[in-house]
């Protein structure tokens, strides 16, 4: 599985590939909005179908401050205040002989390292997804 960014989310796509560092993704955990539409005289709340919220995408990195083509690039999107969302990509394998891509586009919302004694300095970064999810 690998992950790839194009920070500028801008045609066409140039992408940072950050699979070396992925340990793990979650996500997207997208989900259906609902609406109320009761009235004071219905004994049962009656709800409507709304839009879909696209969720969140989390993933694990073994965090290096001084790698710039990976974890420097998410440090930038964390702190950007651009209104143009990053651009993201997701290989699999397929279960034949190519790979499957899913490609969405988001905004990195956090950030958060982990440091233990005898162990790798991890961070948890996650995206909010804006529009499509890539459920294709």
């Amino acid at each position: 599985m690998v992950l790839s960014v194009d920070p500028d989310g801008t045609s066409p796509y140039t992408y940072t590939d950050l699979g070396a560092i992925v340990a793990g993704i979650n996500g997207p955990d997208a989900k259906g909005d609902d609406v109320d539409c009761s009235i004071l005289a219905d004994t049962f709340k009656v709800f409507k179908r709304a839009g879909v919220d696209p969720g969140n995408i989390t993933f694990t990195i073994c965090y290096d401050a001084d790698d710039t083509g990976s974890t420097q690039v998410l440090n930038d999107l964390l702190d950007s205040v651009s209104y143009i969302p990053a651009y993201w990509k997701i290989t699999f394998p397929d279960t034949g002989t190519g790979t499957k891509t899913e490609n969405f586009s988001g905004f990195v919302t956090g950030l958060s390292r982990e440091t233990q004694k005898d162990a790798m300095i991890i961070a948890n970064i996650t995206i909010k997804i804006t529009g499509n999810p890539g459920l294709t």
